[in-house]
């Protein structure tokens, strides 16, 4: 293994334990440790943008928290604070920002994502916005998305046109139209649905071919004698 060397490297607090191959133009700020680079060419990276393993990487603007952000054939990113563990391929045109960690996206053209919309997997994905907490947000075939605050583990399929809100997470939605999820509707697996809309501290609430629901706080793990004859009965 070759010696590390750099180029142009100004360093600040906390940049410790920081391998550089092949690295030109790199302004390091506070807690970039441990950062290995191949290859890489106008890198901007702030503070706590540690383990950043970049390939062929031309014109990126990393700020901080974008640690483990694996690229490969990249083109014009900006990435932001706690933009994680982001594996990309063949990726035009990304407004990458907080906490968007662990973003594995093909084939991905105009995306904005935002905070916490972390281990991200899209295909054949166009036209997403996507905020704070929709983490671990699998989506196939999905057109005109915007999710918010803590919609973590979203698998979405064949689904248009989603407001999804705050710690709506862990929701597998299938052929889901017109939802507006809110705060806490955590674990929530729908089918069927139309027409939600959901609170806060709605977490586990299963619900199948649901129409028109108001949910309020605390309504989590909510099985009645009404749901299971009006509702799971209609199965």
């Amino acid at each position: 293994m070759r010696p590390p060397f750099s180029c142009e490297f100004s360093g600040t607090r906390e940049a410790t334990a920081l391998p550089i191959y092949r690295f030109y133009g790199f302004s390091g700020t506070r807690e970039a440790a441990a950062l290995p680079v191949y290859r890489f060419y106008g890198f901007s990276g702030t503070r706590e943008a540690a383990a950043l393993p970049v390939y062929r990487f031309r014109g990126f603007s990393g700020t901080r928290e974008t640690t483990a952000l694996p690229v490969n054939r990249f083109y014009g990113f900006s990435g932001t604070r706690e933009a994680a563990a982001l594996p990309i391929y063949r990726f035009y045109g990304f407004s990458g920002m907080r906490e968007a960690t662990a973003l594995p996206i093909y084939r991905f053209c105009g995306f904005s994502g935002t905070r916490e919309a972390a281990a991200l997997p899209v295909y054949r994905f166009y036209g997403f916005s996507g905020t704070r907490e929709a983490a671990a947000l699998p989506v196939y075939r999905f057109r005109g998305f915007s999710g918010t605050r803590e919609t973590t583990a979203l698998p979405i399929y064949r689904f248009y046109g989603f407001s999804g809100t705050r710690e709506a997470a862990a929701l597998p939605i299938y052929r889901f139209y017109g939802f507006s999820g809110m705060r806490e509707s955590a674990a929530l697996p729908f089918s069927q649905f139309y027409g939600f809309s959901g609170t806060r501290e709605t977490a586990a609430l299963p619900i199948y071919r649901f129409y028109g629901f108001s949910g309020t706080r605390e309504a989590a793990a909510f099985v009645t004698i009404f749901f299971i004859l009006r509702f799971l009965r209609a199965n």
